[in-house]
């Protein structure tokens, strides 16, 4: 058995090394090398016609299993089928389109509202979300359809979006942090302080559910004044030119090459945004630093049961919500890895998947 594996160029760029779909991904290279299973690569930009492109100069037939990550690659996906009818094509997805264009569309509409735009201009301007909705849905129901298994990211989305789009072919294989991570985070040691951090990703920009999150922390602790002292805040990643004026509480320590050292210290992370599908990854970081996790209540019901001890739930409305959240940060942590039990069930999951292509 031989495999073709579809990535983005992104997973190979330095700069996006700590990435959630970078990580992702290697998850996929970490399972074909414990199992022993041959596999070649290809690294493509995340255009269906360049993956068209570089798929006809290639001979397929020599693939039994192509797993591409992403399912955007409609005619990519056509051209693998007429090659190659008996191959087997697994595609990973990292979130429900529908739902998290949706959510986009939402965060952009309420920031901008939070900003003083009115109903309509605010709805006008971005109206285009939407518009994306129908073509994101369409690829996911297409490539979804001409999989031969649907590699869905959560139980969640498996259950309320992927069996409704295309059944059966839907399959729960869990994002867990690679081994090469989790190692530098073990790695890593330093006194607990309480510190809550709002991690943000390579660059915040305004409307996206990172700007909701951070909009949210600020607010929260800008309404504690001078209580909880004994806390700080910091807020890490580059900001957009109107998040200069933080609250006086939190700290921006701008782009970090690697959030571990800060994580090791640290004894909450908050991700305050209730938008945006899959998983998040940060979440699983911070637990295996020994972080408890803030989180809304919508985001928190759609998590993996393996995380859920280590969440606490936290009313975006209420800054007595946060500082009793801030409170249980300081009880024991749970004793128990919920990445060996994401891993265990990715692997039993992907294990399912592939001895039926050996048994043929």
């Amino acid at each position: 058995m031989k495999i073709l594996h579809v990535i983005p160029e992104s997973a190979i760029i330095p700069r996006f090394y700590y990435s959630g779909s970078t990580k992702d991904i290697l998850g996929r290279v970490e399972y074909f090398n414990a199992r022993a299973l041959g596999f070649e690569q290809v690294i493509v930009k995340r255009s269906d016609q360049s993956l068209l492109e570089t798929l006809k100069s290639m001979q397929l037939e020599e693939f039994s299993v192509f797993v591409i990550e992403f399912p955007i690659y409609q005619k990519s996906m056509e051209f693998i089928r007429r090659k190659n009818p008996n191959a087997k094509i697994f595609t990973r997805s990292i979130n429900a389109e529908l739902y998290h264009k949706l959510h986009l569309f939402l965060s952009n509409f309420n920031g901008e509202r939070n900003s003083g735009s009115g109903f309509l201009k605010s709805f006008h301007l971005h109206f285009p979300i939407l518009q994306k909705i129908r073509v994101k849905f369409k690829q996911d129901f297409k490539c979804g359809n001409l999989s031969d298994a649907l590699l869905s990211i959560t139980d969640w989305e498996t259950r309320y979006y992927w069996r409704y789009l295309i059944g059966d072919k839907a399959e729960t294989v869990p994002y867990y942090l690679p081994e090469e991570y989790s190692q530098e985070i073990r790695s890593v040691h330093a006194e607990k302080k309480n510190i809550c951090v709002s991690f943000m990703g390579v660059k915040v920009n305004r409307g996206s559910f990172l700007s909701d999150s951070l909009d949210n922390f600020m607010h929260l602790v800008d309404l504690l004044m001078d209580d909880v002292k004994d806390w700080s805040f910091k807020v890490t990643g580059e900001l957009p030119d109107d998040f200069t004026t933080l609250p006086s509480r939190i700290e921006a320590t701008g782009f970090i090459d690697s959030p571990y050292p800060l994580l090791a210290c640290a004894r909450a992370v908050a991700i305050l945004s209730p938008y945006g599908m899959g998983f998040k990854t940060k979440i699983l970081e911070a637990i295996l630093a020994g972080c408890y996790v803030l989180l809304p209540s919508a985001l928190l019901k759609r998590q993996p049961e393996a995380v859920k001890p280590f969440c606490i739930e936290v009313n975006l409305n209420s800054v007595t919500s946060f500082k009793r959240a801030l409170n249980q940060c300081l009880e024991p942590f749970p004793a128990y890895d919920p990445n060996l039990v994401l891993k265990d069930e990715a692997f039993r999951a992907l294990d399912r998947l592939f001895d039926q292509v050996k048994s043929v």
